[in-house]
């Protein structure tokens, strides 16, 4: 199978073979295959997207594509996102084939093709069949490719939520340097808000931050309330200080 791409530059495409494609190159000079399209009768909801993970606006079409988008941009395993990275060619069976997927991902297990497809659409013949000549055309890479559609409402109801505070501005310092130096593991969300000064709006957002940028995490899978308890995040390095997490009353708004 021979496999190219073809990269969006700022003067002509270029086409180079998969091989010598480096994910720094479609990082830094690649640019969006199409930029928005809109077609009379069709619902296309597209923008940008400011993303934590590459302090850029990153393109969207769908509404689909935007929860993908912020899914990824939440994935502590997810270092930069591309949108629409390239158009892929290959010639499989005699037939040349091309595709542009939506985002390509660097990771730290490796690069990542991500397409997003409702699920009713993925399941179609003829999108199985043009995964499947993609798998194998990207796997000459060592490249991944994946394939997402709706993601769980309980989980992707949260993150959204999160992703509201994925900003960290200086109003949320104070509140930030209170949080962190509690023991916040057992503790539930209203008790930690309880024992920071202030407004409780920021102290809400500044742990709503903390758990974005995975410092601390909930249960993800059922709706975030005061009663949900904090736990420890399997991707966080940071050592929490030691201590009972139960000595904050929550009757009187602060730690003694």
């Amino acid at each position: 199978m021979r496999v190219h791409l073809r990269i969006k530059d700022q003067e002509a495409p270029l086409c180079i073979p998969i091989s010598e494609a480096e994910p720094e190159l479609l990082a830094d000079s690649g640019l969006p295959w199409r930029t928005s399209r809109w077609l009379f009768g069709y619902e296309y909801h597209s923008g940008a997207y400011y993303s934590a993970t590459t302090s850029t606006q990153v393109i969207y079409e769908s509404r689909l594509q935007l929860r993908c988008l912020i899914l990824a941009d939440f994935d502590p395993s997810v270092t930069f996102i591309v949108a629409q990275p390239f158009q892929l060619h290959a010639t499989v069976d005699g037939a040349r084939r091309h595709y542009v997927p939506d985002y390509f991902l660097t990771t730290t297990s490796g690069p990542v093709v991500l397409d997003v497809a409702p699920s009713e659409r993925r399941s179609s013949p003829r999108s199985r069949d043009t995964y499947a000549w993609m798998r194998i055309a990207l796997a000459t890479r060592q490249w991944t490719l994946d394939v997402i559609s709706e993601p769980p409402p309980a989980f992707f109801h949260n993150v959204h939520m999160l992703a509201g505070c994925r900003r960290c501005p200086v109003t949320l310092h104070t509140a930030l340097t209170q949080l962190r130096s509690l023991n916040l593991i057992g503790m539930t969300i209203g008790e930690a808000i309880a024992c920071v000064d202030g407004e409780r709006d920021i102290a809400y957002a500044a742990l709503m931050q903390l758990l974005w940028t995975h410092y601390v995490s909930v249960d993800l899978n059922a709706r975030i309330h005061d009663d949900t308890f904090l736990v420890a995040s399997d991707c966080c390095d940071v050592d929490l200080p030691s201590g009972s997490a139960t000595d904050c009353p929550a009757s009187e708004g602060k730690c003694p």
